[in-house]
C-alpha cells in the first residue's frame, strides 16, 4: 500500500466532504475528529470509517446538515434533537455546549 502525507490526507478528507453538500463549518469540524482519530490509530471513527458515513450522506440516511434544535432544558441539563445528524457533528454540538 502506498503512502500519502497527512495534508494530502486532510485535503482529501475535506473533498471528499465537500461532495456531499456539507457545510464548510461542519466539514472542518469532521475532518478534525477524523484527523485526531486516525492520528491516535483508535480504530473507528478513523479515515477507514469516512466512507461508510459519506455513503450513508449520499443515500440521505443521515442528515448533511442538520438544525440541532433544544428540545427542552432545565438547570444544567439540556435535551437536543439532532436532526439525524452526522454523530460526530451532534457530539461536537453538544460538547461545545457542555463546556458553555
Amino acid at each position: 500500500m502506498g503512502k500519502i502525507s497527512i495534508l494530502d490526507l486532510e485535503n482529501k478528507m475535506v473533498k471528499l466532504l465537500q461532495s456531499t453538500g456539507m457545510n464548510k463549518e461542519d466539514i472542518q469540524k469532521v475532518t478534525d475528529i477524523y484527523m485526531r482519530a486516525s492520528f491516535r490509530d483508535v480504530g473507528h471513527h478513523d479515515v477507514a470509517s469516512l466512507f461508510s458515513r459519506v455513503k450513508a450522506i449520499n443515500e440521505n440516511k443521515i442528515n448533511k446538515n442538520p438544525k440541532i434544535a433544544k428540545l427542552s432544558g432545565f438547570g444544567g441539563m439540556e435535551c437536543y434533537d439532532g436532526d439525524n445528524g452526522l454523530g460526530e457533528i451532534c457530539s461536537y454540538f453538544i460538547t461545545e455546549r457542555s463546556i458553555q
